[in-house]
């Protein structure tokens, strides 16, 4: 183990741990969720992660525990004790990571703008088409009820990635401190990695 980094008061993680050697035990979790959970065994830990919340897949994690090359990687202790993975940087390669923070909050702002605005146009057209329904006769009833239906559905469906955008949006908000000391972590060991001591020695990453 290269580090551990504790945290004060964070409500989901107790540390940060810099773990390094091969991946082992590489296998498919179950999950209760949509997403593709995985699990193996880095520096004596079993550690948990989530390979969409990284940007990668699970054939890539697999394909990489096959090489049994060493990597390092930053995982945050949760306080029931299990490890979560949160970037991972393979020998010679692309770092394993989730977008930045600044990136990851314009996109979850993009996605609550574009909800509430759906949310509210379909909300309008469901109130004009009862609307419809009640004073229009009898000839137009049906129209309007599908057309009152098919709105009252894109409304429920806005509502509720509105109401996981707000979710998303408090998470990172309450946990910023952890997850820029983790981004300022992994920053620190990229600098470090063989790929980018590579570029350095070429000039590549030289100002000019």
């Amino acid at each position: 183990m290269k580090e551990v980094i504790p945290i004060n008061q964070d409500r989901e993680a107790s540390a940060i741990k810099v773990l390094d050697g091969p991946i082992e035990q590489y296998r498919l979790g179950a999950s209760a969720s949509v997403f593709e959970r995985v699990r193996f065994r880095l520096d004596g830990i079993v550690v948990e992660a989530h390979p969409a919340e990284q940007n990668t897949t699970s054939e890539r994690l697999k394909a990489l525990a096959g090489t049994g090359a060493p990597v390092v990687a930053g995982v945050f202790q949760l306080h029931d004790g299990r490890h979560m993975l949160d970037w991972l940087i393979p020998p010679n390669a692309h770092t394993i990571a989730a977008l930045p923070i600044a990136v990851r909050a314009a996109k979850t702002w993009k996605s609550f703008w574009r909800a509430l605005q759906v949310a509210t146009v379909a909300g309008l057209i469901c109130a004009y088409a009862v609307y419809l329904t009640v004073h229009m006769t009898s000839a137009w009833n049906a129209l309007s009820g599908i057309i009152g239906l098919v709105a009252a559905i894109a409304a429920f469906v806005s509502s509720l990635q509105i109401f996981f955008s707000v979710q998303t949006i408090w998470q990172r908000f309450s946990r910023r401190r952890a997850l820029q000391l983790m981004e300022s972590v992994m920053a620190k060991y990229e600098s470090a990695s063989p790929r980018t001591e590579e570029r350095l020695s070429a000039g590549a990453l030289h100002e000019r």
